[in-house]
């Protein structure tokens, strides 16, 4: 893996939840989320059953805390998604983004260009769909062999991108 020293801002992070009912499951989730310490805003979205969360992290390992947050109100994570403004244009090849805040390990290949925002899903055994993990489970496992495991990196894969305004 290549490391790249980028400036990576996490704007919002989005977890989709299966299992939601009832206006009373929503409300659940919502204040679960909000129990975290670091979540400045929680906007749900009844149709989508998703929650868009807005949270001052000090690390990536902090946004996995959204998905187990859902988990203790008896619902289940379809997809952890963090979206992030890049701030500098550079290649990557099953690299990794490095910033204060720890690393965003990339498991696919793709073309980062500054001012963008930059939607990744998390690739997280207990957050993302099980064929989804199985696809980059081997890499994962690859990386954590050669490299050990740190808290402050997660694993993720890019989805979709758009321009900043």
């Amino acid at each position: 893996m290549i490391n790249i020293i980028a400036q990576a801002q996490v704007q919002w992070s989005t977890v989709g939840i299966d299992g939601l009912t009832c206006s009373q499951c929503f409300y659940s989730v919502e204040q679960s989320i909000r129990s975290l310490s670091n979540v400045k805003d929680v906007a749900m979205n009844l149709n989508g059953s998703e929650a868009k969360v807005k949270q001052s992290i000090k690390s990536y390992n902090e946004i996995l805390k959204i998905g187990e947050q859902v988990n203790k109100a008896g619902f289940s994570v379809r997809f952890l998604t963090i979206t992030v403004k890049i701030d500098t244009s550079f290649n990557i090849s099953t690299s990794k983004i490095t910033n204060h805040i720890g690393s965003l390990l990339l498991l696919n290949n793709t073309m980062l260009n500054s001012d963008s925002l930059y939607t990744f899903q998390i690739i997280d055994s207990r957050f993302c769909k099980k064929n989804v993990y199985k696809q980059w489970g081997s890499s994962i496992k690859s990386h954590q062999l050669k490299n050990g495991k740190d808290p402050n990196n997660i694993f993720v894969i890019e989805v979709t991108v758009s321009k900043s305004h």
